[in-house]
């Protein structure tokens, strides 16, 4: 037995040095395998600890508090001082239309720069100093883009580009920040709906008294992708949101309130100018009147002239010197009588005049709408000959450029109701923001009393990327004895056509759209 494992080990060891070349390369590739196998089994493992300290460091939200009102500063504090809350700080984010020198428009998120979560690490350059400032991607990107100008395009809506203080931003670093830790940035409702980046600026660069969102942070420390991490979540979101939705809830009520005061207050501006026009108007129509009633005083004076004259001409038998005398008469009469008519003219044509300044009054109808948050075109009064007209400004043209637009009427021609003009809308995708501002255009026509709210009073238009949008408002007539018209509206509301105590039908309409 011992003889023959001696023979084997001598069998081996020949057969080894014999092709030890192979022998060798046959253990290289076995070692090779293993440390591959090693290292992958611990890659997942060095990643997720990665993007745990990088997460770590800059203090990554754990929970984003979202409403569709947004939400004003004081309910920053008051998620802070919740139980469950380690630390809250408000957002503001925006995708916009813009461009660098280097770059093809796009639309990019602009954020607010963070201070204590969600912080940004700076790669290159310097954080900015004013509004005018910015900071860009530093993963995507190279520090070429240091001192580009970033252009926010006109393409954006009016509300978006009135919400920002600056309309270019110079670029003076770039940054990773823990919200994007790939190359995905997300998808938008603007242009294409695929986000190209995002940049950072100061809050000071927006023009607004609210945050998008609300980041916060728990207390403790977990691991990423863990169950005990994902379970703290779950707690803490049940735990916070019945006062969440109270916080909504509220920041509704306020920003509707603050509507309603601006309505109240637009409301009385627009009696106070048509009881001025009334009383201006009735004036007007007695010295109209007055005119008149010269000018019938003048043509009598003619006629009676002219009888004189006829009872004359019968008397010419009489003797020539009475027919003389009569056209003696009969001139004088009719030289005074002229006189009275062009005396009379200038009066006649201040009364025009004057009627056209009472009707010009029809603006603020316009104004008030505006004060309303309606989106309208410019407008002015536009004064030639000493006659005025109302001039706005077209919405289906920029420069030389023709916007596709299509009426409702031209969408659906059998549409009859708002309920039917809000479902075109939605059938055509447009945004819910759109559809808010929608909404409160029907608001508008019912209690401003403008029963001119026919189907083809109501316009969609589509951008270059094929995205339908509200259209800006027109034709808001002013209808008389509004808001209790006697004029019913041309698209029925909850079965409705007039605008009497129409408020309940108004937020029952709202709650079945789903207008927040």
């Amino acid at each position: 037995m011992v003889m023959k494992r001696n023979a084997m080990r001598t069998n081996l060891r020949q057969s080894i040095l014999k092709s030890f070349g192979r022998y060798i390369a046959i253990a290289t590739i076995i070692a090779l395998g293993a440390g591959l196998f090693t290292g992958l089994l611990m890659t997942k493992t060095d990643m997720v600890a990665t993007g745990q300290q990088f997460m770590d460091q800059q203090n990554m939200y754990d929970i984003r508090a979202v409403s569709n009102y947004g939400w004003s500063p004081e309910y920053v504090e008051k998620f802070a001082a919740m139980d469950e809350v380690e630390d809250a700080e408000g957002v503001i984010w925006m995708d916009l239309i813009a461009q660098t020198a280097s770059q093809e428009e796009a639309v990019y998120r602009f954020y607010s720069l963070p201070q204590t979560i969600s912080k940004v690490a700076l790669r290159s350059g310097r954080m900015p100093e004013n509004a005018g400032e910015c900071l860009a991607d530093g993963f995507n990107w190279e520090d070429s883009l240091l001192g580009q100008t970033v252009t926010i395009s006109t393409e954006n809506d009016e509300d978006s580009l009135d919400s920002l203080v600056e309309k270019t931003f110079t670029i003076v670093g770039c940054v990773a920040t823990p919200l994007y830790m790939d190359r995905n940035r997300g998808t938008t409702t603007v242009g294409s709906g695929t986000l190209e980046n995002y940049y950072y600026v100061l809050e000071d660069a927006f023009d607004v008294d609210y945050y998008t969102e609300i980041a916060l942070t728990i207390p403790g420390s977990y691991a990423i992708y863990s169950d005990r991490y994902n379970d703290a979540l779950d707690d803490t979101i049940d735990a916070i949101k019945p006062e969440a939705e109270k916080f909504a809830q509220e920041r509704f009520e306020n920003l509707k309130q603050d509507a309603e005061e601006e309505y109240q207050d637009g409301y009385q501006e627009y009696l106070d100018g048509k009881k001025e026009y009334e009383d201006g108007k009735a004036e007007a129509e007695q010295e109209l009147a007055d005119a008149e009633q010269e000018l019938k005083d003048a043509e009598q004076e003619i006629q009676d002239t002219y009888d004189q004259l006829i009872y004359a001409g019968k008397q010419i038998e009489a003797g020539q010197k009475q027919i003389e005398d009569a056209l003696g008469q009969l001139s004088s009469a009719r030289a005074e009588a002229n006189q009275q008519i062009e005396a009379a003219k200038p009066k006649l044509e201040a009364m025009r005049q004057e009627l056209d300044t009472q009707y010009a009054a029809l603006q603020p109808n316009y104004e008030m709408a505006v004060a309303a948050g309606i989106r309208i075109m410019p407008s002015k009064l536009l004064e030639v000959e000493g006659r005025r007209h109302f001039l706005t400004e077209r919405f289906d043209r920029k420069g030389e450029n023709k916007i596709h637009v299509q009426t409702l009427a031209a969408i659906n021609p059998l549409a009859e109701s708002y309920e039917d003009l809000f479902k075109t809308a939605r059938k055509i995708n447009v945004a819910k923001s759109e559809i808010i501002a929608l909404f409160r255009q029907t608001v508008f026509n019912f209690l401003a009393g403008n029963t001119d709210d026919h189907n083809k009073n109501f316009s969609f238009t589509m951008g270059r990327d094929g995205v339908w949008h509200l259209a800006p408002a027109y034709d808001l007539t002013f209808t008389w004895r509004s808001p209790q018209s006697e004029y019913p509206h041309c698209l029925s509301l909850r079965g409705r056509t007039d605008g009497k105590d129409i408020l309940k039908e108004l937020s029952d309409f709202a709650r079945d759209e789903g207008i927040p």
